[in-house]
């Protein structure tokens, strides 16, 4: 399971997508006093194939998602294999997982993805880095990054 899911299925009306969907000032993969870790067995917030002018943030917090035996665990993963475009994520706090060398664990992942804007984030990392590929027109800028400054729960 993931923490917040928004998905367009392939091959089905193009006319149906997932679109302006806003993500704000939540608690995604941490209890409500942030202090312990839920585990969701996949990523914080997943925006997938086909997913349009979704914003991510401000004030979010993602943290603590995979649980044991996840191999692939991302904070914010934006793609698909269509893609997706024009997401906004800004003004969040993403803690990447802790994971054996090879796992993936990403705070942030964007593959795949037109048109985006990345800004004002605080993306922390304990093993990975933050990934972006084939991300045409995507600005990244003004994001502090760190590879131990928060503990992960």
């Amino acid at each position: 399971a993931y923490g917040i899911y928004l998905f367009t299925s392939v091959g089905f009306d193009a006319t149906i997508r997932q679109n302006a969907n806003i993500i704000r000032n939540n608690i995604i993969g941490l209890n409500a006093a942030g202090t312990a870790a839920l585990g969701n067995r996949n990523s914080g917030v997943y925006v997938g194939d086909d997913s349009i002018n979704t914003q991510v943030g401000p004030g979010n917090v993602i943290s603590g998602n995979g649980a044991t035996g996840s191999d692939t665990v991302f904070g914010i993963n934006i793609g698909g294999y269509v893609g997706s475009q024009s997401a906004f994520i800004t003004g969040n706090r993403v803690i990447g997982k802790a994971l054996l060398p090879g796992m993936r664990g990403d705070a942030l992942r964007l593959w795949n993805s037109r048109h985006n804007h990345i800004e004002g984030n605080l993306f922390a990392n304990r093993s990975a880095n933050n990934y972006v590929h084939d991300g045409v027109t995507t600005v990244v800028t003004g994001n502090c990054g760190a590879s131990d400054l928060v503990r992960s729960v």
